[in-house]
């Protein structure tokens, strides 16, 4: 329900402006409010409210829209008025900023046919000074979009648009030479095929004809009034500048893990790319997630790629996850897997070593069906010992996963063998450099 109880602005902006605490991000950003469901989004990671009002908040779950695959965060909603959450990124003095994002006006509210704007790029931290304002306006029962350049210019407007239904939204504010002459354009559902491609035609676009921006480094929601701000949902916001970055996100479309004999194996896809450096693979052990290895992804692309990786692991139930980065350190989380891992009697053994031939390095496990102490050692073809890989008590059921370094040793044929109490058994392996 719309809240009734406003709360007046008695400090100014530029005070407020003054002496927020700015995180500033590096472009392009990627925003999939994964953050904690129901709470306030000003004061997350980047985040900083101004004013005072009703606040934005994390809601649970997802946007839908075709091309487009659900993050594994969360998204906002508001409805409200005064308070606004601001993201400050690398001033940008020259070229374009672009901006996308999920829009859903879930309900009109006391929304009028003049509304107001709901989001806006700023000149710079402590300026309110504002460009490429985005406006919803009441038409019927229905809404319109809107795009105007600064505050008292011309605003055009979209063709009416139906309440619950998710509408991709890109917007840039472009710094011509020259003075009054800045350009904003707005893109409502551009065609998915152009994405990673050429900038297609705007659906909306407005010249400045007052006093032009000198730079681009804050993006803002803003919740304007009780007739300005109808109930919104936003999700899956990009900031870049280029067209590309902000189109193609890292569309993570399958996750799965497959138990087999003492390990698990893991298989992803992406349906596209962005700024991609790659996944971390996590795994959960005793509640506490660990990292076992990392996956090199493929940058910025538009095409579909698989992903795979193999963990040896002990019998049991195992939780898993992925940690996208980016190539500027931002990272993302997966959903999370569960494999179950069961050994059958021919598990119970020495593996054969992985690579092979193999230079310098190569992997050897073993698995004992009883706890007893056991030995791994590797010899040369003149049954000259030249390792002991281990030797101690080995538990029953852990699968053993060892690193042979044969850096400092010849080519040729070597033998790896594993002994205990209950088990003797001797594998050939070859050295290649």
């Amino acid at each position: 329900m719309k809240k009734m109880l406003r709360i007046a602005l008695l400090v100014p902006l530029s005070a407020l402006l003054s002496t927020a605490i700015w995180a500033q991000v590096t472009l392009p950003y990627y925003e999939p409010f994964n953050y904690t469901d129901a709470t306030n989004l000003g004061g997350q990671a980047g985040w900083v409210n101004l004013n005072t009002g009703d606040e934005v908040i994390v809601t649970a779950g997802n946007l839908s829209y075709t091309g487009y695959t659900p993050s594994f965060g969360n998204r906002i909603k508001f409805d409200g008025a005064g308070l606004d959450p601001t993201m400050t990124f690398t001033q940008t003095n020259s070229g374009k900023i672009y901006c996308s994002y999920l829009l859903n006006v879930t309900s009109l509210g006391s929304l009028n046919a003049t509304g107001g704007y709901y989001s806006v790029i700023y000149q710079s931290p402590s300026s309110i000074t504002g460009g490429c304002l985005q406006y919803t306006r009441l038409d019927g029962t229905e809404f319109d979009i809107g795009l105007g350049a600064r505050v008292g210019t011309t605003v055009s407007w979209s063709s009416a648009k139906s309440l619950n239904t998710t509408y991709l939204i890109v917007v840039s504010y472009e710094i011509v030479p020259g003075d009054t002459n800045d350009v904003v354009n707005m893109w409502i559902n551009p065609d998915v095929s152009t994405f990673g491609g050429t900038e297609p035609a705007p659906t909306l676009t407005a010249t400045n004809t007052l006093t032009d921006l000198t730079g681009l480094s804050r993006f803002n929601i803003r919740q304007n009034s009780t007739t300005g701000t109808p109930f919104i949902e936003i999700d899956e916001l990009r900031i870049a500048t280029t067209w590309a970055d902000v189109t193609v996100p890292v569309e993570l479309v399958s996750f799965t893990a497959l138990a087999r004999s003492g390990k698990v194996e893991l298989h992803w896809s992406t349906a596209t790319e962005v700024n991609n450096a790659g996944f971390a693979v996590e795994k959960n052990i005793g509640g506490v997630w660990n990292g076992i290895g990392f996956v090199e992804g493929n940058g910025t692309t538009n095409a579909p790629k698989d992903y795979s990786f193999t963990d040896i692991s002990s019998a049991g139930k195992y939780q898993y996850r992925l940690q996208q980065i980016d190539r500027d350190g931002k990272f993302t989380y997966s959903n999370t897997v569960e494999a179950v891992v069961a050994l059958t009697a021919e598990d119970y053994k020495l593996g054969q070593n992985f690579p092979n031939p193999f230079n310098p390095t190569t992997n050897i496990t073993f698995v004992l069906k009883n706890s007893e102490h056991a030995t791994v050692s590797v010899y040369n073809m003149l049954g000259q010992h030249v390792a002991t890989l281990f030797n101690g008590e080995a538990t029953a059921h852990q699968i053993y996963s060892l690193t042979f370094d044969a850096k400092n040793l010849p080519s040729g044929m070597y033998f790896y063998s594993l002994q205990s109490a209950t088990r003797n058994e001797v594998k050939k392996m070859m050295l290649l450099k």
